[in-house]
């Protein structure tokens, strides 16, 4: 009886309020995300070792979790070993480790209680609370706006670009929640949701999530609705993307739009080149830092050879500000601190989760993960505990509530 109604009740509750919650309160999302993992590890353990149940039962998700457990743990040897220079950086590097490693075990009650929990997302009250997500974070949104006057949307991350990436994923489970059930109610709340969504992505001025989220949320719509299209409801709908974008982009995201484009024609890796010319000096100094030491460094021995590149005039010294935070590149900031082992561990990451996705059939999650490495390659959201922890769950919910293209029919809920 605990196992099969009270456990995944206390938590799917869980998973969903520290989801629900990231986008308002990012304290209260921490906390119960952290109840959450401990909890987890509990119940692996109980369930393993003394139900006999076995993590084997889906092979593609336990490489997920192995993939995750293992870059965690690289991360935390990496601060460990390399914390010899008393830099404050590594709090940082250590915390969202953590992070991933309890995420771990978060995917391994997936595995082990995937039935109950299915059961306990396909509740109507539980459903219908992801289904409306984004038109409580609109109205956030426009309180950034017009109340606080903010020039881009932030919500409680008081931070746009880490905003912008979070919500993407959250936005995916909102519309696959949507499409589970094809009723008139939930197909117009999806096609609400998707213009919905791209506005707020846009309302943040976010280049990269402005661009891979209009892309995804596109071609997940033509996945999900291909065998049951509407030319006119699809034509409504791109015609709106359309009229929104266009009104916008001029005192939106025309300037930096035109930056980028200047930045890109007259980039030169010595001189100062704007917000994009100096990540792609980033990316060099990275990938230099990375030749230079293959199996990785710390942190102070990094910054300071590109500080000797910057000081013999190779690269400009522009960038000089950033290297006490990232890189902005996933990639070249795992390669440049943590080496080539590091490096093949993130790339475990990301190939776990399509080859789960595309095996199972599992379209939000491939989603998902294609928006978390999209954004990896302008931005470090390993380096984020914010998004670290949304996407973390989302992930979750989608290994529990995605797969066979999305579609099948739910279980019948727990019955209250």
């Amino acid at each position: 009886m605990f196992t099969s109604r009270t456990l995944p009740i206390l938590i799917g509750m869980l998973m969903t309020f520290s989801m629900v919650i990231a986008s308002f309160v990012d304290t209260l999302s921490r906390d119960s995300y952290f109840i959450l993992s401990y909890l987890s590890v509990i119940v692996t353990f109980w369930l393993v070792f003394f139900k006999k149940i076995s993590l084997f039962r889906d092979r593609a998700v336990l490489l997920v979790v192995a993939s995750f457990l293992l870059f965690g743990i690289s991360r935390i040897a990496w601060s460990f070993l390399m914390n010899d220079d008393g830099l404050s950086i590594y709090k940082n590097y250590s915390p969202t480790a953590s992070r991933i490693i309890l995420g771990a075990f978060i995917f391994c009650v997936c595995i082990l209680l995937k039935n109950e929990l299915k059961c306990f997302f396909s509740n109507k009250y539980i459903s219908s609370v992801i289904k409306v997500l984004p038109l409580y974070i609109l109205l956030y949104a426009l309180y950034d706006i017009f109340v606080l006057h903010k020039d881009r949307v932030e919500l409680d991350t008081n931070r746009a670009t880490v905003t912008a990436y979070f919500i993407s994923a959250i936005f995916f489970v909102s519309l696959h929640f949507c499409a589970q059930v094809k009723n008139k109610l939930n197909v117009s709340l999806f096609f609400t949701n998707l213009i919905v969504s791209n506005a707020i992505i846009i309302l943040t001025q976010t280049r990269a999530a402005i661009a891979i989220y209009l892309l995804l949320s596109v071609f997940y719509t033509a996945i999900v609705f291909r065998k049951s299209l509407n030319v006119k409801k699809v034509s409504m709908v791109v015609v709106l993307l359309l009229i929104f974008a266009g009104t916008s982009y001029e005192f939106l995201y025309k300037s930096r739009i035109n930056e980028a484009i200047t930045e890109t024609q007259g980039y030169d890796v010595t001189k100062p080149g704007g917000s994009l010319g100096d990540r792609y000096t980033m990316w060099y100094a990275g990938l230099s830092a990375f030749k230079h030491a293959p199996m990785g460094e710390s942190f102070q021995a990094r910054n300071d050879f590109i500080s000797e590149k910057i000081a013999a005039g190779d690269i400009s010294d522009s960038i000089s500000v950033y290297l006490t935070v990232h890189l902005h590149s996933e990639l070249i900031e795992v390669l440049s601190l943590q080496g080539v082992i590091g490096g093949v561990l993130l790339a475990l990451i990301y190939l776990s989760l399509l080859y789960a996705g595309i095996r199972n059939k599992n379209v939000l999650l491939i989603m998902i993960t294609l928006c978390l490495a999209g954004y990896g390659l302008t931005d470090v959201l390993f380096f984020s505990r914010e998004s670290i922890t949304v996407y973390l769950l989302c992930i979750a919910v989608a290994l529990v509530t995605g797969g066979k293209e999305d579609t099948a029919e739910q279980p019948l809920p727990i019955d209250r």
